[in-house]
């Protein structure tokens, strides 16, 4: 079993205001780590869900929560498909609250044949459900060069996107990870640029792997379904880890929590929205301490939200 560290581990769980006789849901259950932080908090009379489209974090999560007090209902699925996951369980309602971890698992990365990780040649994968229908090969070898450079340029703001799609195409077929990163790197070397704080490949892999995983699509496909879902008084828990995620989590919310969406010009209100949402105070970052304990965590912000 690898372990993985949780980010924001005591705060995550205590945003959700753990009670005794609720459910919860883990819809990123990865290695269960937030889960199980947040088993020990409830009794048996509570009841927790755990969603992820991985079977290896599903198998090791289970084993990690298996004498836990909730009642423990576990479902492989992405979070995306959210209401369709619940209906499965028979829980279509949630009373709790939902934690969102939208950062990739340490047993991902430090699995080489995943493909996540440039620090090993492994195959361009990169799937978080291993029964996926695209891989990271299929993009970098297939996609028209114009395409990769707005991929890479749209999902983790890579500035050398042009250059580094443009080098790919003439390098086809790349057939693993270690080839990818090299690609990168010589870009970045030829352009005079040293010293960078983060590999030259780590935006590609981004990049990539939300494009593989679909997870800004998923992630606006659970957000939309929050509404329906969540019943009053039930918080909502979501930890980033990139701008462009959080920024659609901050704009869903923005909305969501506003009692008017009238331009600010109009002197009366005809929108007819109500807020079904409302902020529980400032966004949480790791603490100095953790950043230095946990590296991964130096970018992690946590939003939450309690409904109404």
């Amino acid at each position: 079993m690898i372990e993985h560290t949780s980010v924001l581990r005591e705060e995550a769980v205590q945003a959700l205001n753990p009670t005794y006789g609720k459910t919860y849901i883990d819809g990123t259950l990865g290695g269960g780590g937030h889960a199980k932080h947040l088993c020990n908090l409830l009794d048996a009379t509570s009841t927790l869900i755990g969603i992820d489209q991985d079977p290896v974090a599903l198998a090791q999560a289970q084993e990690k929560l298996a004498n836990c007090p909730p009642t423990l209902k576990l479902v492989q699925g992405n979070f995306g498909n959210l209401l369709t996951l619940l209906l499965q369980v028979g829980l279509p309602k949630i009373d709790g609250g939902i934690l969102l971890d939208l950062g990739v698992s340490d047993f991902q990365i430090k699995h080489p044949e995943r493909g996540f990780s440039f620090l090993h040649a492994a195959p361009l994968d990169m799937r978080m459900d291993p029964n996926g229908p695209q891989t990271a090969a299929d993009l970098v070898n297939t996609l028209p060069a114009k395409d990769l450079a707005n991929l890479f340029y749209q999902y983790a703001d890579e500035k050398l996107s042009r250059s580094i799609a443009s080098a790919i195409v003439n390098a086809r077929p790349i057939e693993n990870t270690l080839a990818l990163a090299k690609i990168a790197e010589n870009i970045y070397r030829q352009k005079g640029i040293k010293a960078q704080k983060i590999h030259p490949a780590t935006r590609i892999f981004q990049a990539l792997r939300i494009a593989v995983n679909q997870e800004l699509q998923m992630l606006e496909s659970c957000l939309n379904q929050l509404p329906n879902i969540l019943l009053p008084g039930a918080h909502v828990a979501i930890i980033t880890f990139h701008s462009i995620e959080d920024r659609m989590v901050k704009q869903f919310f923005r909305v969501a929590c506003a009692p008017c969406i009238c331009p600010p010009q109009q002197p009366i209100c005809t929108c007819q929205h109500q807020a079904t949402f409302k902020a529980m105070g400032k966004p949480i970052v790791p603490t100095d301490q953790e950043v230095q304990d946990n590296p991964q965590s130096r970018s992690a912000k946590l939003r939450v939200y309690e409904r109404i």
